[in-house]
């Protein structure tokens, strides 16, 4: 309601900010089909303001926030999370902010990754690893990490991807880290738990496997993401089926 006052009185910026307050709640709730449309109706009145720093920053803001949710209701693969990423790195290279750039160029890589387009997606997960080193940040790290195991993992590289995640994993902190689940699209340490016991299933450790997926699933319900449970549910799928556990 604030939002479509001020557009209405003519105060545009002041309806963006509302609209990305309003969608900022609705992600927290995993409300991402309202949240979406707030974005988009905020980047709609953005794109008739004049073009300066200030309308760059709020875009770049208002796309990162559009990617995740993107992803939850699309899939990684989407055109329109690909437009969003695009948009993102555009506007995160013209500022020259490297720890806005960071989470843009993480979801262009996811983006590729699910693509199979592997060697495009390696590629950005190096920049990530080279992102994190130059800032020198444990939560960039953790992320880089994660995104380095992950696509040793789809190479079919299970011990190096192995190696990856659980360094990822080691930098983890629930508390510190738990809006990363909001600007990456998944909560890091549920994934990275997730994945290890997808790893460790795959290499033929029963017990350790069915240990770190326990753990995975009792985090992902403690984090209370939708988005990152129902990608924990996935790989415990997957780590009943290659134990046999048809049942479970």
């Amino acid at each position: 309601n604030l939002a479509h006052h001020y557009s209405s009185s003519g105060n545009r910026l002041k309806a963006v900010q509302y609209l990305q307050l309003a969608a900022q709640q609705g992600i927290q709730r995993s409300a991402n089909t309202e949240a979406i449309d707030q974005l988009t109706n905020a980047l709609r009145i953005l794109k008739s303001l004049p073009e300066t720093q200030q309308r760059d920053q709020h875009e770049l803001i208002l796309q990162t926030m559009l990617g995740p949710v993107l992803i939850a209701t699309k899939g990684n693969a989407a055109g329109e999370v690909a437009l969003a990423y695009k948009r993102a790195v555009e506007l995160g290279r013209k500022l020259g902010d490297n720890v806005q750039l960071f989470p843009v160029l993480f979801g262009m890589r996811s983006f590729h990754l699910v693509r199979a387009e592997l060697r495009q997606a390696r590629e950005l997960g190096e920049q990530l690893l080279g992102l994190s080193e130059t800032i020198g940040d444990a939560g960039l790290s953790l992320e880089a990490n994660l995104a380095k195991g992950n696509t040793l993992f789809l190479f079919g590289k299970l011990t190096p991807a192995l190696e990856s995640l659980e360094r990822g994993y080691a930098l983890y902190d629930p508390q510190k880290y738990r809006a990363h689940a909001f600007l990456y699209g998944l909560d890091p340490g549920v994934f990275c738990l997730a994945r290890i016991a997808w790893i460790f299933a795959l290499l033929g450790h029963r017990d350790q496997a069915s240990k770190k997926m326990s753990a995975a699933l009792a985090l992902a319900h403690q984090q209370s993401h939708a988005y990152s449970l129902a990608v924990a549910i996935m790989h415990a799928c997957n780590v009943h089926s290659l134990r046999s556990e048809w049942l479970a």
